[in-house]
């Protein structure tokens, strides 16, 4: 195979990807649901045949690569099975379409080998694309649809290691080869053990995979579920897509499927529809709910008011004349000091910046409040002491949890010049 490294031999096969790209883009174009543009995706697909004819030619063949153009092409929302059932078919095809008959029968196992690792790279990615998603949407969904999505995570997790398989049958029905991924999907440990088989012993109802077989061998592509039966006898529910490979003539040389496990899948989609169902019976409740406290904190809010209006109201009406007479009498400049600060901090209560202070820092205790409105005024800590009867020490720790409490801890604003500027 190191015709591959003539570049005569390399331009004749070169000329044939703008025609691979065309069938591949039709193929799959109708299972795209992100909107990209056709031209885009055409010359990734370009990009990708010659990828796909280089990799099949190169000495030493390298099949891992493979993974990477079924990553590429999940990586351009192509996520769905019937993207990759049409990817394989287009590539299992034409992308050997040219070659001699020795050269075909030669490529077949590595064709094979890279469509299976083509289909783990795109299953991988796909699975990495969707949680990424999934995770966006949900991100904000209650503790229940958390606990559902942990458990689906599990579930996809168990799916990962078996989500494709690839098998290539000869045209009497016989398996000719099969991947690893088939292997873990059907029980079997050894190759060994599979080739040469019938296919149809690998279905719960021979009868419905005959049907399918004959309708391949006829020429028809098949898309649809399938019961499998494994080793051990279990059952699990299968995604099949199936054609028949032909020569470069067009002659059917071999039946090619490939299987993806939607046990899980089917059981995640119940999931999801029950966990759906709770959250919107939660979501109602919660609407319930909220209405309710609206009107609560309306009426609170309402009663607030009034109870202010009338505090205010009995501080002018009924204290501060008290107080302006006390100040007619015969007070000494401490008792005067005194009556400044009580008239100052009444004042405080009912003005628009001790209801102000409070509703925004509604953690602020009354008599960090005190020491607030006397911050304000220019007092010190000193004399806020004197003033309070209490230590310069407890004074200073007001402070530091004013500052906590409104956000300028670590910051060295001034604690006064704050407070005048909510003002």
């Amino acid at each position: 195979m190191n015709r591959g490294d003539s570049p005569a031999f390399s331009q004749s096969l070169r000329t044939h990807c703008d025609t691979i790209a065309e069938r591949w883009y039709r193929q799959i174009a109708p299972t795209m649901y992100e909107p990209i543009k056709g031209a885009v995706v055409y010359q990734h697909l370009v990009e990708l045949s010659i990828k796909a004819i280089r990799l099949l030619l190169a000495e030493p063949f390298e099949p891992d690569k493979a993974e990477e153009i079924g990553a590429a092409l999940a990586r351009l929302h192509y996520l769905q099975p019937e993207a990759l059932c049409g990817t394989l078919q287009v590539l299992a095809g034409h992308l050997a379409e040219g070659l001699p008959p020795d050269s075909v029968a030669v490529l077949q196992p590595r064709l094979a080998e890279m469509l299976g690792r083509l289909a783990t790279g795109f299953f991988h990615q796909a699975r990495h694309t969707i949680i990424e998603e999934q995770e966006e949407i949900q991100g904000e969904l209650s503790a229940e649809k958390a606990r559902t999505e942990r458990e689906l995570k599990i579930r996809e997790s168990a799916i990962a290691s078996s989500i494709n398989g690839i098998a290539i049958a000869d045209m009497e029905g016989n398996i000719t080869y099969v991947n690893r991924s088939f292997l873990d999907m059907w029980g079997y440990d050894a190759v060994e053990k599979v080739l040469g088989r019938p296919v149809l012993e690998f279905w719960h109802k021979g009868k419905e995979a005959n049907t399918v077989l004959k309708a391949v061998r006829s020429g028809a592509n098949w898309n649809g579920g399938l019961v499998a039966k494994r080793q051990d006898g279990s059952l699990f529910d299968v995604h099949l897509c199936a054609r028949v490979v032909a020569d470069e003539h067009g002659r059917a040389i071999a039946v090619m499927g490939s299987f993806v496990d939607i046990s899980e899948q089917k059981k995640m989609e119940k999931a999801l529809r029950e966990s759906k169902a709770k959250l919107e019976e939660r979501t109602r409740m919660l609407e319930e709910v909220n209405t309710t406290l609206k009107v609560l904190l309306e009426r609170r809010a309402e009663d607030k008011n009034a109870l202010m209006e009338r505090v205010q109201l009995n501080a002018k009406e009924l204290i501060l004349p008290m107080l302006k007479r006390l100040r007619k009498t015969s007070l000494d400049p401490q008792q005067l000091s005194s009556l400044d600060i009580i008239e100052s901090n009444l004042n405080n209560i009912t003005s628009s910046f001790s209801q102000l202070l409070s509703s925004r820092h509604q953690e602020l205790t009354p008599m960090e409040i005190r020491v607030a409105d006397l911050i304000r005024e220019g007092k010190n800590t000193r004399e806020i002491a004197e003033l309070m009867n209490l230590s310069a020490r407890t004074i200073e720790s007001h402070r530091l949890s004013l500052r906590k409490k409104m956000g300028i801890r670590a910051r060295k604003e001034d604690l006064r010049f704050h407070l005048l500027s909510l003002s």
